[in-house]
């Protein structure tokens, strides 16, 4: 066999409405990526967010799977890449309300929020995310690019700033830890 049209087979299975959820995930995937050669550059553009939308919602409806995973943070995903982050953590806190011991949803919003961060430098929802993320015993399973993400936000923070403009308290009333400390873990490179 050889390959006559790249992806035929994929369009030909949603044509014939074979809606399976790896055919819309494998599609969705495919026209969000980011890379370069899909944004820019001579010949095709393939690069198209509001289709990948339309096939992460198939699968949340035509798909019978309305709090599937994959889908709703595909979309929150394409969301945060468009800097939609309002909509990313809609998508985000949707996994969220559904599933509240999945990572996904959590790894997402806290990274929506260390970008919403860098625009307003208002740290009090970051804080809050990952105190709510390490009660639930979920920290260990964040992917490391998020926790060197969050690492980066800690050793960024002023903390007299945070006290005084904030009225946020950096000692965690849960863990007892204080905000050095947490800068300090992620400095000695505790975390995994």
């Amino acid at each position: 066999r050889s390959v006559l049209i790249p992806g035929a087979y994929i369009v030909s299975r949603v044509r014939d409405q074979q809606y399976e959820k790896q055919t819309l995930l494998n599609l969705g995937r495919f026209h969000s990526n980011t890379a370069r050669s899909f944004i820019e550059g001579s010949g095709k553009i393939y690069k198209n967010d509001d289709l990948a939308i339309d096939y992460y919602r198939l699968i949340l409806t035509l798909g019978d799977k309305p709090d599937d995973i994959d889908a709703l943070s595909g979309i929150g995903q394409i969301y945060y890449n468009r800097k939609e982050f309002a909509s990313a953590a809609r998508e985000y806190n949707k996994i969220i309300d559904k599933f509240p011991k999945k990572v996904q949803g959590h790894a997402g919003l806290l990274n929506t929020y260390i970008e919403i961060w860098k625009q307003n430098n208002d740290p009090r929802m970051v804080i809050a995310t990952h105190r709510h993320i390490r009660s639930l015993g979920l920290e260990e399973d964040l992917p490391m690019y998020l926790l060197a993400k969050l690492a980066g936000f800690y050793i960024d923070l002023d903390q007299d700033d945070l006290r005084i403009k904030y009225q946020v308290d950096p000692v965690d009333a849960v863990s007892g830890i204080d905000i050095k400390d947490f800068t300090s873990e992620n400095k000695a490179g505790q975390y995994r």
